[in-house]
């Protein structure tokens, strides 16, 4: 087998998934949300994903072999259909696949203890919009390689408000290079009239411009996330792999590539499935419902 398994793949596909698979026999097929990828090109996911080749087979003896993935819906359809052994998901994502799939189960989570995740839509201080409804037909920033919570708050906000979207809600929506060029936009406000940004990227920007960070004002706030989710189809895959995968999962960090891959993740460890999980992901879907396909 070649030594390969990412976090964000999918895998070739096989029907020899029948039975319960064990990784001294096959590598593990892994797919992951295309959400966690956004303004990247393949090289560069690549480079972020690649490490997690060598972390696994150094702290778990797993091996497997990567591609990119689909939707959240269709590689939880994928993963229900044992076409894939694992897959990744945002936590609230997950929360909408397992609403379909109830076979799909949680093996370890992935967290940043250090940043909850949240979103924030950011006006400016003075002569800055008093509610969301005030930002119709304005320019909204949304920073390259922003994550899928801040995306989806903002397009949440933007239905709420009585707009399909916030393509549609928004006069225009722009892509600054950084979290610092966005903000920079928006304190001087010339360009932008509103930029959203995750918990990381504001205090990011609070530590390194303080002065700046002054000029602007949080108008609306969304509820914690739930974490990362790392999960499989019940019955897919054997006890042995599974603790091989939750024990390496653990030991990421004790080494250097697992370091540097999750400060690039921006993660700070994989843990056990907390017993109350079930109730984080029912008050998600009430929190962060799936957008009705239709609408």
């Amino acid at each position: 087998m070649r030594p390969a398994i990412a976090v964000c793949a999918l895998f070739t596909l096989s029907a020899a998934l029948a039975a319960p698979a064990d990784a001294g026999e096959m590598p593990l097929r892994v797919g992951m949300v295309k959400t966690f990828f956004y303004d990247m090109k393949d090289a560069l996911i690549k480079d972020v994903t690649e490490p997690f080749v060598d972390v696994m087979r150094e702290t778990a003896g797993l091996t497997g072999k990567l591609v990119l993935g689909g939707d959240p819906m269709s590689v939880a359809e994928q993963l229900s259909a044992k076409k894939y052994d694992l897959g990744i998901f945002h936590g609230f994502e997950f929360a909408w696949a397992q609403q379909k799939y109830p076979d799909l189960k949680p093996v370890m989570i992935a967290v940043n203890a250090k940043h909850p995740t949240r979103a924030y839509v950011l006006v400016p201080n003075d002569g800055g919009a008093a509610t969301f409804a005030d930002l119709k037909g304005k320019t909204l920033g949304i920073p390259e390689r922003t994550k899928e919570p801040p995306r989806f708050f903002v397009e949440q906000l933007s239905r709420g408000a009585g707009s399909p979207s916030a393509k549609e809600f928004f006069g225009s929506v722009t892509k600054p290079e950084n979290v610092e060029a966005g903000l920079d936009d928006l304190r001087d406000g010339k360009k932008l009239q509103a930029v959203i940004v995750d918990e990381i990227g504001l205090e990011f920007y609070k530590d390194l411009k303080p002065g700046a960070f002054k000029r602007l004002k949080v108008l609306a706030k969304s509820e914690e996330f739930a974490p990362v989710v790392v999960a499989y189809r019940e019955g897919t895959l054997s006890d042995a792999t599974l603790g091989k995968l939750r024990e390496g999962l653990k030991k990421a960090q004790s080494v250097e590539k697992g370091r540097d891959m999750m400060k690039t993740w921006k993660i700070t460890s994989f843990e056990p499935v907390p017993a109350d999980f079930a109730k984080t992901m029912a008050a998600s879907l009430k929190t962060f419902p799936m957008p009705d396909a239709k609408k």
